[in-house]
């Protein structure tokens, strides 16, 4: 009959109902009748840890300078956006108005380049004068020559630091005049020229292209460093990156800053997560979305439902056993004094069953062909019956099939009576 002796659950003929204290031969088994009933059945995975806010972020400057001004306070709330703390920016500021003004300076170039470049296309098909080839050459030799220099003061503008902008800026200006000067020279010597000359003017043509090309570039360069001159500006204020709450400021006005000093830190009080250590053998239940119901230590009437957001693909050792991170993540109830840091714990709901056929888990055992059986009371005689089961907390056991409501099934479990006592 399995895994139960059957002749200790008689009693003179008589149905056996409750406890029966039997022990024969010392065996040290308290054999127990169990009504089978309805009821809820919930597994779950239990884990601790603090609390943290899900985003939380520590602001620093980009860089370096002196605090002008901080505009928030410990505690205040504040909105994505909004600005924390601004640096001295006084010569930052000066550096964005000698941008601007090399950057219309350049426009003004590009715009008389092209005017030029029209200009020698349409005499390209112009008869020559009497200007002979080898001054042409040396007109746009003095026209390559401005050039060269020209591209020179654009490399050393690009390298020089912002306090050197403005003359390097007035260099730039007089590059281009000369260069416009040289052209004029070259189209003046070139126009009405013999037809003899003709590839003259298309070298002509090629150079107003050339130099059209050239002040693009001014241009191109000037906007980056407008562009840097700005963000610069801009560096020099941090904002909430996200809606929260300014946990701490590290700074005051006057201070002087360089990155990646933290000069505050601000949180989103309103999700939180726990973080939790789930070992190798629990965690393969454990799936993203899951149920949780969340308990801190110092609101112990709280009870907070979350849900599973990340479960680490990683091991890590605790103790000599293989965990893996699993983070649970809720919305913080109002009103209730939650903080980042308090202590909790939390439940992850692996499976959940309501309203099922239930029995005590140590009631069910295998028969010679490893089937799960148990021992049902027909009348006052034992009888093995196979029942198939389903979810277990380890105390309790969910039954699928081979069972029904209020039927009698015997338990055993270990007396601690002396042995020989009934």
């Amino acid at each position: 009959m399995g895994l139960w002796r059957y002749a200790a659950l008689l009693l003179a003929g008589a149905a056996v109902i409750g406890v029966l204290s039997c022990t024969p031969n010392g065996s040290g088994v308290t054999r127990q009748l169990v009504e089978v009933t309805r009821g809820d059945l919930k597994v779950t995975v239990s884990g601790s840890g603090t609390l943290e806010a899900i985003s939380s972020r520590r602001l620093a400057f980009k860089t370096a300078g002196q605090i002008d001004r901080v505009y928030v306070s410990e505690g205040q709330r504040v909105a994505k956006g909004d600005r924390i703390a601004s640096l001295v920016a006084d010569s930052l500021e000066l550096a964005v108005a000698q941008a601007e003004v090399s950057f219309a300076q350049a426009q003004t170039a590009v715009t008389q380049a092209d005017a030029a470049l029209k200009g020698s296309e349409l005499n390209l098909n112009r008869a020559l004068d009497r200007i002979t080839v080898a001054e042409v050459e040396a007109a746009q030799s003095d026209v390559d020559s401005a050039k060269a220099y020209l591209q020179y003061v654009i490399s050393g503008m690009a390298a020089a630091p912002a306090e050197q902008q403005a003359t390097w800026a007035n260099a730039l200006v007089f590059a281009q005049a000369k260069l416009a000067a040289a052209e004029a020279k070259f189209n003046a010597m070139t126009t009405n020229s013999d037809t003899e000359e003709v590839a003259v003017i298309r070298r002509q043509v090629d150079a107003a292209r050339e130099s059209s090309e050239l002040a693009g570039q001014s241009v191109t360069l000037a906007q980056q460093m407008l562009d840097q001159a700005k963000k610069q500006v801009d560096d020099a204020t941090v904002y909430a990156p996200f809606d929260g709450v300014v946990a701490r400021v590290n700074v005051k006005e006057g201070d002087v800053v360089s990155p990646p000093v933290v000069i505050a830190e601000i949180v989103d009080p309103s999700s939180m997560q726990l973080e939790v250590q789930v070992d190798e053998i629990d965690v393969v239940g454990v799936s993203l979305g899951q149920k949780t119901l969340v308990e801190v230590d110092a609101l112990p009437d709280l009870k907070i439902e979350g849900q599973v957001s990340f479960i680490n693909l990683l091991p890590d050792l605790q103790s000599g056993v293989v965990v893996y991170a699993t983070r649970i993540g809720f919305i913080t109830p109002d009103g209730t004094g939650l903080r980042v840091g308090m202590s909790a714990g939390a439940e992850i709901i692996i499976a959940e069953r309501t309203n099922v056929l239930i029995v005590p888990d140590r009631a069910i055992g295998r028969n010679e062909r490893g089937q799960n059986v148990v021992i049902v009371m027909i009348g006052d005689q034992p009888q093995e019956k196979e029942i198939a089961v389903g979810i277990s907390d380890g105390i309790q056991i969910e039954v699928l099939s081979g069972l029904q409501e209020g039927e009698t099934i015997v338990v055993e479990r270990a007396s601690q009576q002396s042995p020989g006592l009934f």
